[in-house]
């Protein structure tokens, strides 16, 4: 329940670790062409659904560290990246959230010692498949807290459109205490900076 009230931030836990450094960790499936990196950062549509992946990790990042949606080092993966080496990375530290998860939409696909977020994307199935992928934010299973903020982020973004919250009226969002008092604004926060889920697939699509 979003008026839950929670504590603050675990010690010892991912969100303490981005408030210490004061900057996210994001792996996004990218190969070395960066320019739909540049491209989203300066509100340029990508056109492709990586823009999507992006934008997420700049929600995060402004519900954290108080509005800044751009203090992210971001860490690229091949596409064709096996599960284990984002789930060592991110059992490593070396990322705090991978966005572009994929998974089959058949829900047999199982990723043992990693969470999902609410799906954000949907590619249909190609031709011979039987089942098309969905695409979510990935955190490790270890730490809940950080894996209940990257869901309630997500979440966020439906919610706003669904209520007809935008970017520019993102006060409308409810003030929360899920993880403490210093993160009340974290949904405000996250829309003020990326605005609703239709505000952001039409700025990555056009």
């Amino acid at each position: 329940q979003v008026n839950t009230i929670g504590p603050g931030p675990v010690k010892g836990g991912i969100i303490e670790s981005i408030l210490q450094r004061g900057f996210l960790r994001c792996g996004i499936p990218l190969r070395e062409n960066r320019k739909v990196l540049e491209d989203v950062q300066v509100g340029i549509s990508s056109d492709e659904r990586i823009g999507l992946d992006i934008e997420f990790c700049r929600a995060l990042s402004a519900s954290i560290l108080k509005r800044v949606p751009d203090n992210i080092s971001f860490q690229s993966f091949p596409k064709t990246s096996e599960y284990k080496n984002i789930s060592l990375a991110l059992e490593n530290g070396d990322i705090d959230v991978y966005a572009g998860g994929e998974m089959e939409m058949s829900g047999d696909d199982q990723r043992l010692g990693l969470s999902f977020s609410k799906p954000y994307f949907y590619e249909t199935p190609k031709e011979n498949s039987t089942s098309g992928k969905a695409f979510m934010l990935v955190t490790k299973e270890g730490d809940t807290q950080w894996s209940d903020l990257v869901y309630w982020i997500v979440m966020a973004t439906f919610d706003a459109e669904e209520n007809g919250i935008m970017q520019t009226t993102s006060n409308e969002m409810p003030l929360v205490s899920l993880f403490g008092p210093d993160l009340e604004r974290m949904l405000r926060d996250a829309i003020l900076a990326v605005g609703n889920y239709g505000e952001m697939y039409r700025r990555v699509f056009g």
